[in-house]
């Protein structure tokens, strides 16, 4: 049984036929689309790695932030409440 095969998998083997200007979806395009498809993982990870570097570098400041925040609304309400 043939596995299914992805939208992205299948946009690109539609692509890989349509630049060779055959009509016929052959087993070498649907190749040729899966390569294309498995070459995007790559930049997609370097993309990942470079949001999460991002917010390692932004982390602690929003910590602090929060923190001020909750401690804040804590004598807020601790100001509010009838003795």
């Amino acid at each position: 049984m043939r596995a299914a095969r992805r939208p992205a998998e299948r946009r690109l083997a539609h692509r890989a036929a349509t630049l060779a200007g055959s009509r016929a979806l052959t087993e070498a395009f649907r190749a040729a689309g899966s390569q294309q498809a498995l070459l995007t993982i790559p930049a997609f990870s370097l993309a990942l790695s470079g949001v999460l570097y991002a917010a390692s570098r932004t982390i602690v400041a929003d910590i602090e932030r929060r923190e001020s925040r909750a401690s804040h609304v804590v004598s807020l309400a601790s100001t509010e409440l009838p003795t």
